[in-house]
């Protein structure tokens, strides 16, 4: 990934009104670099006080690229709820980020100075594992431990895969694993893992399943419970 590790992070996210609602959110992103490289990362809005003569909220943006971090600030205007809008400096040239929302996703584009085109991005919110938004259901526990351990198997396997990131998503099965025997307590261990078994197959029946997976796995690495 290398560059694109720092411009991957170039992007936007506009959750409609519910960005007024909650002062921190958390995000799996899903993009591609102008040339056409896919990346993942997660990013975090956090709302920043309201003041000024203008209508509209602020956002501190931090975007998170496997323990790369930038920095970014975002405005909401009152006029317009379903975008956001975010300035950055990468490497010492400015940037520009906009995002629409879409249903229960967002979609956008974003440029540099020096990125040579557009990119894009998906983002999508994540949900329990000690977010602000709710306590962990035993489907996510499910979804999260069946993407972990789908990539965690498949990265091993393939040349040259980023061993840190299949340490990341191999620490985040492990805690989901443990939270599934938490929250699925009522249900057969043999249940738990048929469960999993048949998330694990969605992914390995699909030519792109790596590529489905991975924003979700990301998604669960951000969230994922603490031991204990």
């Amino acid at each position: 990934m290398k560059r694109l590790t720092s411009t991957a992070l170039m992007a936007v996210l506009a959750a409609g009104a519910a960005l007024a609602d909650t002062d921190i959110m958390t995000f799996a992103v899903a993009g591609k670099s102008p040339g056409g490289q896919p990346y993942t990362a997660t990013v975090t809005l956090e709302e920043m006080p309201q003041q000024g003569v203008g209508q509209g909220d602020a956002f501190k943006v931090v975007w998170d690229f496997n323990g790369s971090k930038l920095e970014g600030v975002g405005v909401v205007a009152g006029s317009n709820r379903k975008v956001l809008a975010i300035g950055y400096i990468l490497d010492g040239q400015p940037g520009v980020s906009v995002m629409t929302e879409a249903g229960e996703s967002a979609e956008g584009v974003w440029v540099t100075k020096t990125s040579n085109g557009i990119g894009t991005e998906t983002w999508t919110q994540v949900k329990g594992g000690g977010q602000a938004d709710g306590a962990v259901t035993y489907e996510r526990a499910v979804e999260c431990a069946a993407a972990t351990s789908f990539l965690v198997g498949t990265l091993r396997a393939t040349p040259g895969a980023d061993t840190a990131r299949i340490d990341a998503y191999d620490k985040a099965n492990s805690a989901w694993i443990i939270k599934l025997g938490d929250v699925g307590a009522d249900k057969p261990m043999d249940q738990r893992i048929s469960d999993i078994q048949a998330k694990q197959a969605v992914y390995a029946a699909d030519a792109n399943g790596v590529a489905v997976a991975t924003p979700v796995a990301d998604a669960c690495v951000a969230s994922a419970p603490s031991p204990g």
